[in-house]
């Protein structure tokens, strides 16, 4: 697990405190022997009524936890830095965890790789078939 390379295209959802709605992002991951780079778009329903968003990530991977800063592009929120923090499955298909703005708040993340949920299903109907 500790080598599994988490570059690729991943989706997900974070959710906020309280009683604002989770949103959804998209995530394109590059994973260099364990340092993590990559980029981050979403829809901001929640503060501005539907901009969308783009953010930078930086981070690294180590073992089967993944840590990283997501800084976003836009002025009016690149002061905020998140930063996140993930456990990874085994198969490297899914990351859940935590987030947080330091001393503002904090939530929940999950992100999954794109096809993974996919290649999963076609995995198992493949040996649900093959067993006689």
């Amino acid at each position: 697990m500790a080598d599994r390379d988490l570059s690729g295209d991943w989706i997900g959802i974070y959710n906020y405190p309280d009683t604002y709605p989770p949103t959804q992002f998209q995530a394109v991951l590059r994973d260099d022997g364990g340092r993590i780079t990559g980029e981050t778009r979403e829809r901001d329903e929640v503060f501005t009524g539907g901009t969308n968003l783009r953010a930078l990530i930086d981070g690294s991977r180590d073992g089967d936890i993944l840590t990283f800063v997501k800084i976003y592009e836009n002025e009016a929120f690149n002061a905020d830095i998140v930063r996140y923090e993930g456990h990874i499955q085994a198969d490297g298909n899914e990351i859940s965890g935590h987030w947080e703005v330091p001393g503002i708040w904090a939530g929940t993340f999950i992100m999954m790789r794109e096809g993974g949920a996919e290649e999963k299903a076609e995995r198992k109907v493949g040996e649900t078939i093959g067993v006689d």
